[in-house]
């Protein structure tokens, strides 16, 4: 989050160059989502990963703060709650780490790179049937370990989890 050191008027000439740095960093991807505080006292960004010193140094490289214009502060946070899986799904894949919980009695996971959505407390024979694919001829990965045929009733979901689901084709 920053918040502004000089009047708007000043902060008014410099956006350009300012929303030119933020555009950069979303298409990089170090940031997720951003906007500005109500009231316009600053603005704030949710950047990817985890790495405070590494987004420390790209805050740093605002021309706000070049200018003086603006100080940055980095709050550390760990997503524990979000209602939409998209969201879940992004920050999944920029690195951040989560606890974040099913809402709703819906479960979020990934299968072959997608996104999912079962009921919480699902198995990875509730995975199969949702797909409606043969189970006999189904191979299942669980975040890159094999899960035997005869463990998928007792193995649960959780949210997160990447799961790469392989249908053997006999004949070969």
């Amino acid at each position: 989050m920053n918040t502004y050191q000089v009047p708007l008027e000043t902060i008014d000439e410099a956006i350009p160059e300012h929303r030119a740095w933020v555009v950069g960093h979303f298409e990089r991807g170090d940031f997720l989502f951003g906007g500005r505080r109500e009231p316009r006292t600053g603005g704030f960004v949710v950047a990817a990963g985890d790495d405070e010193h590494a987004i420390r140094e790209i805050l740093a490289g605002d021309p706000f703060v070049h200018k003086g214009y603006a100080e940055w502060e980095v709050i550390p946070v760990v997503p524990q709650f979000s209602g939409t899986p998209a969201l879940l799904d992004a920050f999944s894949a920029s690195g951040v780490a989560t606890t974040l919980p099913a809402l709703s009695g819906e479960l979020a996971v990934r299968v072959n790179e997608e996104a999912h959505t079962l009921r919480e407390g699902s198995s990875v024979v509730d995975l199969v049937s949702s797909l409606e694919w043969p189970a006999e001829r189904v191979s299942i990965e669980r975040n890159g370990a094999l899960v035997e045929p005869e463990h998928w009733s007792e193995t649960v979901l959780a949210a997160g989890d990447r799961l790469t689901v392989t249908t053997l084709t006999p004949g070969g």
